[in-house]
């Protein structure tokens, strides 16, 4: 880091109100002075995802037990490998962890203790460095030296590079000399070797370190072998951020996962000509997450997100963002994260949402006065010394962890490439490139909590509690005033990462996840490949229970009415590219889809959100006969009314072990469902437009310890289908009053205007009539598409 960052850490550091994360670095630092490991040649570490138990839970490191590895869950003790190669890479990312600790310690008191336990470790890889073999044989990832993956080489050796920086300057010149030729050089050339040749996280934080390695080195083809060319960092940065900011994989985690390497070579480069501050792509990436914080604090879980996304456990791009822009948002969103004067209570009344502690490295590098409100003091700066997780973490033991799931790397460029970036909008979008404008929000004027005081009044606060809409974009979020949110997946294939559900949704009640994505667990885990991954663990449209093969869907009609807020998202199978197509390595076990089973199908999906009631509306078209599912994964229990039984019938091509306790009945014209869900029921309201049937299972939540309820409506069709859901959340109270009475009735209606209705249409077309009886009395919606395929979707009045 520069000398105007040193000096911002040092008078941070003296800051009271920064005075715990100051104490947990010296603490971090401290124990890892007590970390005397002896480095060896021919280590070979390997995949962190392997040092988890068949339960999904994370094995305890213990820098004791070198071949015990013990479940804190269930207590099983596991030996031999994978678990013992795993073991070396908690120990080698807790010992560079702990340098960067060390080192930055050593800047703020000077402590020469630091200096002198660090200094080994770096003179001691620089001398075995040459005896890690290449090795690894990690699904879809290239190889490394030490570690099993180039991505972890990567994220290593950019720890290494935080904490070599720092105390380069208390180094010899023969010591320096040591490290740069046995250690930083070779491994910029093992990551160059293995650099991946696709738009990837992974190759975000490989260029990011190359890059990083090419600075230190003062060698500018290591940079420009880094930064340019096809699949280079400013490459990954233009053609990997969508249209509204968000990273491509479309994952919350992995959005911080790419974005963190970014941030991080930007520390490194702060104030240079290889400064990478003003790219347009890096503000639209602390945009987007602003607008998708839902009612209660937290993110949706898609894709392979973790099963824990709530806005404080990504506080630390935000000390960077309000020390570059100074933007009050970004200080309302430390400021609620933080729970600074009880803000997260007044943002999030009676939600439980648990804030963050200030602990962060990026709080003691970039940090600024959050106890009141005004522009970001100071001079500009930019950093992440190691993640998050990681500086938090006592031992350090969980940062691979973490990294694999949660950080990443990316890149810069060099004055000479400036240009290279200077006239492009900034991410692609899943059409075309030249798309690639401002993300616009659509906003509701209603709040979307009973949120009070500074926190729903401020610019956050509005966002929070609005709509976010974009019809280049990823996502849509609606939300109503009493906290409901429901999300809309509507991007473009995001690769590896994807979950192959295409028009998914997830739908909460405050903080009360009903319909939700689960996101994923621990890729080591079976379920993870065997459920989470798959299209029928989704809350959306399968085709013979197939997985839905790549494809963009795209968002095309988005309404706010007075009564609340609708949208139509789409999806087709009549061709088979697709925007990454040719940009990713999808390697034959990572295309588990049926392109058969989908061809030339097409589904349209219409939800609308009012003050008490989700209308769900998808209508299918199949060219020849098929089986047409739509599942819903709801966390509750149903209510069973007579009419069920059991049934062994095969539901989707997936082992059934994921799913237990199969029922069946015959769908009704008017099928009425109630889940419990704690003290409270969710009502659904069923219609089809075919004789169709109800299957019930059991299936795995997150974590897979936890058990939820599948409801899969199916219908064997050769044209259109139409399903009409409806759902009505009902609080219980005391659990003796009775819930709602939901009720609806869907009738076509001619397009000339028969039946009474006082409306007429311009073109020919299908339409229906929804009929909903609720405790508020009788509403009426019609929906439908003219011969153009244009959707209409409006409450009514009946006479």
């Amino acid at each position: 880091m520069n000398a105007e960052r040193q000096e911002r850490l040092k008078r941070n550091a003296a800051n009271p109100a920064l005075e715990t994360a100051l104490n947990g670095l010296r603490q971090g630092a401290e124990q890892g002075l007590s970390i005397n490991y002896p480095l060896r040649a021919g280590e070979q570490a390997n995949w962190i995802h392997y040092y988890y138990c068949d339960d999904g839970v994370a094995l305890t490191f213990d820098w004791n037990k070198r071949h015990e590895h013990v479940c804190s869950s269930c207590g099983k003790i596991h030996s031999g490998e994978p678990y013992d190669a795993a073991w070396l890479t908690n120990a080698h990312y807790a010992i560079a962890s702990q340098m960067v600790r060390a080192s930055l310690m050593l800047i703020i008191e000077g402590d020469e203790r630091y200096l002198e336990w660090s200094k080994p470790y770096l003179l001691g890889y620089a001398n075995y460095y040459d005896s890690y073999g290449i090795h690894g044989d990690i699904p879809y990832n290239g190889p490394g030296k030490l570690f099993s993956q180039t991505l972890d080489e990567a994220l290593w050796i950019t720890n290494v590079c935080t904490a070599y920086s720092n105390i380069r300057s208390s180094l010899s010149g023969a010591e320096r000399k040591q490290i740069e030729e046995g250690l930083l050089r070779p491994c910029a050339q093992s990551l160059i070797d293995y650099k991946e040749q696709q738009l990837h996280n992974h190759a975000v934080i490989i260029t990011s370190a190359i890059a990083i390695l090419g600075f230190l080195l003062e060698d500018e083809a290591i940079q420009h072998a880094a930064l340019e060319g096809e699949y280079g960092l400013l490459d990954q940065i233009e053609r990997g951020i969508f249209a509204d900011g968000f990273w491509y994989e479309g994952v919350i985690h992995y959005h911080f996962f790419a974005f963190h390497p970014i941030l991080n070579y930007c520390l490194f480069v702060e104030g240079t000509e290889w400064d990478l501050r003003d790219h347009p792509g890096i503000h639209k990436m602390f945009e987007f997450p602003l607008r998708f914080i839902l009612p209660d604090g937290s993110y949706p879980a898609l894709n392979d997100q973790c099963a824990q996304a709530g806005m404080q456990y990504y506080v630390w791009p935000y000390e960077i963002a309000l020390d570059w822009y100074g933007e009050e948002k970004h200080r309302q969103f430390l400021r609620v994260a933080y729970g600074i004067d009880d803000e997260h209570n007044k943002m999030f009344p009676g939600m439980g949402f648990t804030p963050a502690k200030r602990t962060s490295l990026e709080a003691l590098l970039y940090g600024h006065d959050l106890e009141s409100s005004g522009t970001a003091d100071g001079a500009d700066a930019k950093v992440t010394a190691g993640d998050e997780q990681a500086a938090n973490a006592a031992d350090a033991i969980d940062v691979a962890a973490a990294a694999d799931l949660a950080d990443a790397t990316d890149g810069s460029e060099g004055a000479e490439v400036a240009a290279a970036y200077a006239d492009v909008a900034d991410a692609t979008n899943a059409t075309d490139a030249t798309n690639a404008t401002d993300a616009t929000d659509a906003t509701n004027a209603t709040s979307a909590t009973s949120a009070t005081g500074s926190a729903a009044a401020s610019e956050l606060g509005r966002m929070i509690a609005a709509n976010a809409i974009q019809y280049n974009g990823s996502l849509t979020k609606l939300v109503n005033e009493q906290g409901w949110s429901l999300v809309v997946k509507h991007g473009p294939f995001g690769g590896e990462h994807d979950h192959m559900d295409r028009l998914g949704i997830s739908f909460k009640v405050r903080n009360i996840p009903l319909m939700h994505d689960t996101g994923t667990t621990a890729y080591g885990v079976p379920v993870h490949y065997g459920w989470h991954k798959h299209t029928y663990a989704h809350n959306t449209i399968n085709i013979n229970g197939q997985d839905q093969p790549p494809a963009d869907p795209m968002l095309t009609k988005y309404g706010e009415e007075t009564w609340g807020s609708w949208l139509e998202s789409t999806v087709d199978w009549r061709e088979d590219n697709y925007y990454l197509q040719g940009k990713i390595m999808l390697p034959p076990e990572m295309c588990p889809w049926d392109s058969a089973a989908y061809q030339d199908v097409e589904v349209r999906r219409v939800n609308a959100l009012t003050g008490d009631l989700l209308i769900d509306i998808v209508k299918v078209n199949v060219p020849q006969e098929r089986e047409v599912n739509l599942n819903y994964h709801v966390s509750g229990e149903l209510v069973k009314a007579n009419g069920w039984s059991v049934t062994d019938k095969q539901l989707s091509v997936l082992d059934q072990q994921w799913l237990l306790d199969k029922q069946h009945k015959p769908m009704g014209k008017q099928e009425q469902l109630s889940w419990q869900a704690g003290d409270s029921r969710l009502q659904q309201a069923s219609w089809c437009s075919h004789s169709a049937d109800l299957y019930l299972a059991q299936t795995c939540d997150n974590p897979p310890t936890k058990q939820r309820q599948s409801l899969v409506q199916q219908v064997r069709t050769d044209g259109e289908v139409i399903f009409v859901n409806v759902f009505n959340y009902v609080t219980d109270g005391d659990g003796h009053s009775e819930p709602v009475t939901l009720t609806l009735a869907a009738t076509s209606l001619a397009a000339d205007g028969q039946n009474g209705q006082d409306y007429r249409y311009d073109n020919d077309g299908n339409y229906y009539k929804i009929d909903l009886q609720t405790s508020a009395g009788l509403a009426s919606f019609r929906f439908g598409w003219n011969k153009d395929n244009e959707v209409s979707f409006e409450k009514i009045r009946l006479f």
